[in-house]
């Protein structure tokens, strides 16, 4: 064989293995960015979401004449809302890159506004004023943190 073709060859196949360990490296990298989503931003959020869910639940089956005393929901929101709002927000601050796609997900934001509406609404109550603060974020949350398919 003529020098010409085997340095052809050569080349080639070294193009090929270079494109091939390219492809790897770039699947790699995209396999390695999923698992850091899922594992510490999705997940979480999911299981704080459904630990809000649950608590939201039980309340809901409470029962009894103090029902309906602002006693009990403050004690709710200090024990469980409050805390599990705190993480998220948490997530939200710092992991917030992680999130599928270029700007910030609607569904953020009217959970921001949601959270936001809370804390209002515990603060006045602290401050001893009896108010109601609408929550437009709970009214819009689409239920999902998960961007669509």
């Amino acid at each position: 064989m003529d020098t010409p073709i085997i340095v052809a060859i050569v080349g080639a196949a070294a193009a090929i293995v270079g494109g091939i360990e390219n492809e790897t490296r770039r699947l790699q990298l995209i396999r390695e960015h999923a698992v850091q989503q899922i594992s510490e931003f999705y997940a979480p959020l999911s299981a704080l979401i459904e630990q809000l869910n649950a608590t939201a639940n039980i309340c809901d089956g409470i029962e009894g004449p103090d029902r309906q005393s602002p006693e009990l929901a403050k004690l709710i929101y200090a024990d469980s809302f409050g805390p599990a709002h705190e993480e998220i927000l948490a997530i939200l601050k710092n992991k917030i890159h992680l999130a599928e796609g270029r700007q910030v997900p609607e569904s953020f934001i009217d959970y921001l506004h949601h959270y936001r509406a809370q804390r209002t609404q515990v603060m006045l109550e602290k401050a001893g004023l009896s108010v109601t603060v609408k929550d437009p974020g709970l009214t819009r949350m689409s239920g999902t943190i998960f961007p669509s398919t």
